[in-house]
């Protein structure tokens, strides 16, 4: 018997709950995205994560998604939340998983010197120009996501590249599901350890392999499965 009454979703750079809905309507379970919330001054990862936790209601038990950067997120989450089950997908769990451009020795402070607007630009564009040259993302660029990917904040955005470049974390939960695709470019499998793979999955696979996701999910989180 499945004892997991809700599934916290957390997203990636970029992205918010769109990024979610294929995944969470082939999930039979209430789920719950946690969208991005305003920046404090110098706030930490940790004290980030924290104010992102205020939702999660602990009295009973849940299991937590994490994606992309959100996966990094999550796993700070959970030192303090304790979900029964911890899910990445395409992220990481440790530093050594990053992909060694992620880990560059003052990139962080290279970041910084970034103006906001041109990082904007910089995310924005690439993915633009990532759908030009890649089935995978061209399948999924639509007025939704383009919608999705328009709101973001370039001074968030960098927020976000200088936390992953300094994030060190060696943290070990008791029941983790780590789902990654083959094809990933942004944390290159490669560099991955134990973990669920997807043949061909990309980047952006939680958005065109959401059905296959969730069937691995849901066999994870021993839930019904919903053929649609």
């Amino acid at each position: 018997m499945n004892k997991i009454k809700k599934i916290y979703l957390i997203p990636g750079l970029a992205t918010d709950g769109t990024a979610y809905k294929g995944l969470v309507s082939h999930l039979n379970i209430p789920c719950e995205v946690i969208e991005f919330k305003e920046l404090d001054n110098n706030e930490s990862l940790n004290h980030y994560a924290e104010k992102m936790s205020q939702e999660i209601d602990d009295s009973e038990p849940f299991a937590l998604i994490g994606t992309s950067f959100g996966g990094l997120l999550a796993t700070e989450i959970a030192k303090f939340k304790h979900p029964e089950r911890l899910i990445l997908i395409s992220s990481a769990k440790s530093r050594e998983e990053l992909n060694p451009i992620m880990k560059i020795k003052g990139g962080s402070f290279f970041v910084s010197m970034v103006p906001d607007a041109i990082m904007k630009q910089i995310v924005t564009k690439g993915f633009h120009l990532t759908s030009m040259v890649r089935q995978s993302f061209k399948k999924i660029y639509n007025d939704e996501t383009k919608a999705m990917v328009a709101k973001s904040h370039g001074s968030f955005d960098k927020w976000i590249m200088q936390q992953i470049n300094n994030w060190d974390s060696d943290f070990e939960h008791q029941s983790i599901l780590h789902i990654h695709g083959d094809a990933d470019i942004v944390f290159p499998i490669k560099y991955i350890g134990d973990c669920y793979v997807i043949k061909g999955g990309t980047h952006a696979m939680l958005i065109n392999r959401s059905t296959e996701i969730a069937k691995v999910i849901s066999n994870f989180l021993h839930l019904p499965i919903i053929e649609n």
